[in-house]
């Protein structure tokens, strides 16, 4: 009798089908009952355990098909794609995936009316708010771990990996319209992805279920601060979820001083001031449960409405008394008594603010991950050649090293210092030779310390001299560079 492939071993078959398409192994599986029996259980986790939909009626409407068929029990995380069908995307056709010879002649024509019909469809969609009930009715025969909003440059079944990871659905669009969905970027990015985790988070409350993760993730711009508003006749549900969550990853928009975000608040001191993240802060207190927090809050804290000030700041003993309406009285300190896990990332902050921060949460902080933080000089120096600025990193970490901050594991990459003017300067460590600084384990501390003697500075452009007449800004004559240790 001749060999067959299905004589193979399991474990041999289930790695020759790991070399076919999605589509072929389907065709595989249905071959026969026992291709079905071997493949099934594979196929359905590795296609299935991560779904990546967009809110247009065909993506949800598979999404629903999958929630209510034998697959359901391996769908664990759920992300909804920024996908947009605007009308201006038959401005770029001449995108480098649609030749614009293919938008000529009645071919052409047909295919811009199928995208137009496209946008209408997505836009009577969101306007109707039936995509709500399909992405509610979905979520409601799920048992998922992890939900989240993400644009198709992040990608969610290979986390970090640079690949173009689009929504279900958007694919087939493409080829029917050879027009690519679009990612705005700036404000107008915002908005619709600040409105897609809206939308998420009230679908998930009202299908009332309990996932232990949330990511808002994106590879460029974030969420402005209605994303976060908890409106009073959903407040129950929303806290019920966010109170059940261990992981919470957000990534914000690099400047959030939108003015239809602008909140004025009561103070006794100070009765006329405005912040531009007050549902973020209200946002924050109903996940005080969580033990891994990763914030991405692009721009200076100034921008923020001092967010980052608010964040270190320890709650009060006792709630504090306002005379005011509840809604004029400022959201509190939160305390998030169980964090273990902190990622901060594109920050600028002061070595002193990234410090209350860590701190703040010393009592159960077990790791710590700093990605492109700069630090800034908030003092009116004036450096040079002969007065060079001091390490701010080195100080921090020395500073974290006697703060009663007791780590297992902390993680440094990307990490700046900026000072007075415009001196900028990359920080590596000599102990790595790079600008990465890594370690876990029970001497974490004592490991910390010896990062910061091996700090350096690297600047971009020399320091001037002190004779300069701009002594603050750069020596654009001399093409060295300067380095600046942990011990300058």
């Amino acid at each position: 009798m001749a060999p067959c492939l299905l004589s193979l071993p399991l474990e041999l078959l289930l790695h020759v089908s790991s070399f076919l398409e999605t589509s072929d192994c389907g065709s595989l599986r249905l071959s026969c009952k026992q291709a079905e029996n071997a493949l099934y259980l594979t196929f359905a986790r590795v296609n299935f355990a991560k779904r990546q939909h967009m809110l247009t009626e065909s993506s949800l409407q598979a999404l629903l098909d999958i929630s209510n068929s034998r697959l359901a029990p391996f769908v664990k995380s759920l992300f909804i794609g920024t996908d947009l069908y605007c009308s201006d995307g038959l401005k770029h056709i001449t995108h480098l995936h649609a030749h614009p010879n293919l938008h000529r002649g009645s071919a052409g024509a047909v295919r811009r009316s199928k995208f137009v019909a496209q946008s209408s469809s997505q836009e009577a969609l969101l306007n109707s708010g039936y995509d709500m009930e399909l992405l509610t009715a979905a979520l409601g025969n799920l048992n998922l771990d992890l939900i989240g909003v993400c644009d198709s440059y992040y990608s969610v079944r290979f986390p970090g990996n640079p690949i173009l990871a689009p929504s279900y659905g958007a694919t087939a669009v493409y080829c029917d319209t050879c027009i690519p969905s679009r990612h705005k970027s700036g404000i107008e990015h915002a908005h619709f992805s600040s409105k897609c985790a809206n939308k998420l988070l009230f679908a998930a409350a009202r299908a009332k279920i309990t996932p232990k993760r949330l990511q808002f993730r994106f590879s460029q711009d974030g969420l402005i601060d209605f994303a976060f508003n908890v409106p009073k006749f959903l407040e129950q549900d929303v806290t019920r979820l966010l109170s059940g969550l261990d992981e919470l990853k957000l990534d914000l928009y690099g400047n959030m001083a939108v003015d239809t975000t602008r909140r004025a608040i009561l103070h006794e001191d100070d009765p006329s001031e405005e912040i531009y993240t007050y549902h973020l802060r209200r946002f924050l207190a109903f996940t005080s449960n969580v033990r891994h927090l990763r914030l991405n809050c692009p721009v200076s804290d100034d921008h923020h409405d001092h967010f980052l000030e608010w964040l270190a700041t320890p709650p009060p003993a006792s709630p504090p008394k306002y005379t005011c309406s509840p809604d004029m009285a400022p959201p509190p300190p939160v305390a998030f008594p169980r964090l273990r896990q902190l990622d901060l990332g594109t920050l600028t902050v002061t070595d002193d603010e990234l410090l209350a921060i860590v701190t703040k949460f010393k009592r159960t902080l077990k790791s710590l991950s700093l990605q492109k933080v700069l630090l800034v000089d908030d003092t009116d120096e004036v450096y040079n050649k002969q007065n060079p600025p001091p390490n701010k990193w080195a100080s921090f970490l020395e500073k974290l090293c006697r703060s009663g901050v007791r780590l297992d594991s902390i993680f440094i990459k990307g990490a700046e210092q900026q000072n007075t003017g415009v001196i900028v300067a990359t920080v590596s460590f000599t102990s790595t030779k790079l600008n990465v600084a890594k370690h876990q384990g029970p001497d974490t501390m004592r490991t910390i310390r010896k990062f910061a003697d091996d700090a350096e500075l690297h600047f971009v452009l020399p320091l001037a001299d002190e004779d300069d007449e701009h002594p603050a800004f750069f020596d654009e004559e001399d093409d060295g560079k300067t380095t600046i240790s942990s011990r300058s």
